[in-house]
């Protein structure tokens, strides 16, 4: 039996998966005879990880709670060094006389293919799309810039290039588990964040599906927003089954969910379906720049259609010393604020460190500026397992200050140390994850934020975009607006012209 799960946002998708999970288990089934597959690694580690705490299981008795690539990379025993990666596609890159900076396919926040190649990009969607490459050329937006007789080329000879090498590329798994693996037995399988699923990912999970008794498919064809990607929206929507809908947000407040309707309405392909608020009534406000929102406290997640958008906002938080996280990165390295922590205590004689720390500190230090004595710096004459305290290394192993961090590391450069002093001046926390997220709404899906900062701005490209297919800018706006639990704060864009109207 097939049953479809439509999961409006915050309405508790992953916790009903699991009730799921729990009544086969219930009836009888083992954790090897479940299938769950997930279209990004962030949302299988999310379901091993609440289904280990629920269930009392270990990670390794959950076999099949992964993403489509994770069971075909497993499925056919491939070693990850026969897989294409960012180094094999700059290589074949300077083969083919074309330069290739990156390339390679993001999988924790999205399963998709990125390149600064735009010939590499139109050769793997095509391949996601099930289509030949030259109809992938035909219906490119940007054909302009590619010439059709350099991209046939370029498909060859990756082709050959791969073939040279013994190599695969995540496509060329899931073709390959499709035509040749041998599939497990299920009482159940779930597919998570369905949406999103590419043409190819779907054979896939039509493979899988052929050997399960019963088969879930969950997702939201209003939240799909990785069709220029490859995701086949159409598919799911066009799925047929026992149609289950999750009819209560437990994020989204009263107002922003009103809001979020005249957003979704605006779609012209869906599935109408109902569901109700969280009991927050919330609140929208307009600003006419972002500098008039104070961000000084609480959780916030800046968003914005593209990443030079957010450009601002990152200055903003420098100069206000807020700290921040951007494209999964702190806006302070953890390692410099672990050894900031360290020194302080250790200056004060409150605890001894090992080698590993205390040879983090010296690598903020240098010999030329008087902080370590010459011949120290590599800490040679240490006994790695043991620990130290402050006096120690002043009397024995070669460190010359006793500073406060700041005039200590010297290393670190003066717009750093500003920086990180700024930010413990205003109390921020830098022992736990950022309080601010800076992220495109694509990067952003599935988060979740009390404060949420929407940039309705379009560039040249998206607003073109737009025009030809307006669902996917209203999909991504619907996204945008529902990551709030509490407060949505929307920047009137400075050119009125290229706006996404909220």
């Amino acid at each position: 039996m097939q049953t479809i799960i439509l999961g409006p946002p915050g309405t508790g998708k992953t916790t009903r998966l699991l009730q799921l999970v729990e009544q086969y288990l219930e009836k009888g089934a083992l954790p090897k005879e479940i299938g769950y597959f997930a279209f990004t690694k962030r949302a299988a580690n999310e379901a091993i990880n609440r289904a280990c705490v629920k269930f009392n299981f270990e990670k390794d008795e959950l076999k099949y709670f992964q993403t489509l690539h994770s069971f075909a990379f497993r499925t056919l025993g491939i070693n990850k060094d026969k897989v294409m990666n960012n180094g094999h596609y700059r290589h074949f890159g300077k083969l083919m006389g074309t330069q290739v900076e990156y390339a390679s396919h993001q999988s924790e926040e999205s399963d998709y293919f990125s390149s600064d190649s735009e010939y590499l990009s139109i050769i793997e969607l095509a391949k996601a799309r099930g289509v030949s490459t030259r109809e992938q050329f035909d219906q490119n937006e940007h054909a302009g810039d590619v010439e059709w007789h350099l991209l046939e080329a370029i498909d060859r000879g990756l082709k050959q290039y791969k073939l040279d090498y013994g190599l695969l590329d995540f496509s060329d798994m899931l073709t390959q588990a499709i035509e040749n693996a041998t599939f497990p037995r299920f009482k159940v399988i779930f597919i998570d964040e369905a949406q999103d699923l590419s043409h190819l990912q779907w054979k896939l999970v039509q493979k899988l599906t052929q050997h399960s008794e019963d088969v879930y498919i969950a997702g939201d064809d209003d939240q799909a927003i990785f069709r220029w990607a490859g995701a086949d929206v159409e598919h799911f929507r066009k799925l047929n089954g026992h149609i289950e809908v999750l009819k209560k947000s437990y994020r989204v407040p009263q107002v922003v969910h009103e809001l979020s309707q005249v957003i979704v309405n605006r779609i012209e392909k869906r599935r109408q379906k109902e569901w109700l608020p969280h009991d927050e009534l919330g609140a929208i406000y307009y600003y006419n720049n972002h500098e008039e929102i104070d961000m000084s406290k609480g959780q916030w997640l800046i968003l914005a259609r593209t990443n030079y958008l957010l450009e601002p906002f990152r200055d903003r938080c420098e100069q206000a010393g807020w700290f921040y996280q951007y494209r999964h990165n702190t806006s302070a390295n953890p390692q410099l604020l672990k050894a900031i922590r360290n020194w302080t205590k250790w200056k004060r004689g409150e605890i001894r460190l090992p080698y590993s720390d205390i040879n983090s500190i010296y690598s903020y230090m240098t010999v030329a500026g008087g902080k370590i004595k010459h011949g120290y710096k590599q800490l040679k004459t240490m006994d790695k397992d043991n620990e130290y305290n402050f006096k120690e290394c002043l009397k024995h192993y070669g460190l010359l200050t006793q500073e406060e961090w700041y005039e200590a590391f010297d290393s670190v450069t003066d717009r750093q140390s500003e920086y990180i002093r700024a930010m413990l001046r205003n109390g921020e926390d830098l022992k736990q994850a950022p309080r601010i997220t800076i992220s495109t709404i694509h990067a952003a899906k599935g988060g979740e934020s009390t404060n949420v900062v929407l940039l309705p701005q379009l560039t040249i490209i998206t607003e073109e975009g737009f025009h030809k297919n307006p669902d996917d800018e209203h999909r991504l706006y619907y996204v945008g607006v529902t990551r709030t639990k509490k407060t949505l704060h929307i920047v009137e864009p400075e050119n009125p012209e290229r706006t996404y109207h909220i």
